[in-house]
């Protein structure tokens, strides 16, 4: 679940403002990072579908902070502590992720990794939509071997998001309407221990 949460967090951020047509993977991530830190907020639900199974969640994120919300599983994180609560365990872990840590949650460092360590090519180009793949410069380390990512043409948002991850696995996510700028409280990504009273609070730090 981990990776697949990276893997979305990390589409959103590439994705967020995509020009298309693409001219360059330069182009690509220069133009996400500058909307993605111009943006109050960006909110994004999304179903993915892996192994059969398919899964509904919504993604906000805000700055350096975000909250994932699944049916298994929500993470909230207000910039310095994370929050994971699973329903199946009913206990909530409690973690200060480190730098390295961050490389694989926080949007800002996705988009510089994107930036450095994956090339984009275009599939396919017409008037209604384009197909783009991303691959990594070196596999070795990779969580996300292919990224093919079908924009909108006319909205430049993302529709359909097809991943092979390092392990094997092939997941495919679907993005709904992507809203940007609302402005959220800080309470939006601490977790709320009144709205999970059984919840087993085990602390990491």
């Amino acid at each position: 679940m981990s990776r697949l949460i990276t893997a979305i967090l990390l589409i959103l951020a590439v994705s967020l403002n995509a020009a298309v047509p693409v001219t360059s993977p330069e182009e690509v991530i220069a133009s996400a990072a500058k909307s993605f830190k111009n943006a109050k907020s960006v909110t994004a639900p999304y179903s993915m579908t892996m192994d059969g199974n398919t899964v509904k969640g919504e993604a906000v994120i805000s700055g350096d902070k975000f909250r994932i919300t699944t049916p298994g599983m929500s993470i909230w994180y207000d910039g310095r502590t994370q929050w994971t609560y699973s329903s199946s365990t009913g206990e909530v872990n409690v973690t200060e992720p480190t730098a390295e840590e961050l490389q694989q949650i926080n949007p800002f460092a996705i988009i510089n990794s994107f930036r450095s360590s994956y090339k984009a090519r275009m599939i396919s180009s017409t008037s209604s939509s384009c197909k783009i793949e991303f691959t990594p410069v070196n596999s070795r380390g990779a969580q996300i071997l292919k990224a093919t990512i079908t924009f909108n043409a006319s909205t430049h948002m993302p529709v359909d998001i097809a991943l092979t991850l390092d392990n094997g696995a092939q997941a495919s996510i679907k993005v709904g309407t992507v809203k940007t700028g609302i402005s959220y409280p800080a309470s939006t990504f601490v977790y709320d221990k009144s709205k999970y009273p059984d919840a087993e609070i085990i602390d990491l730090r």
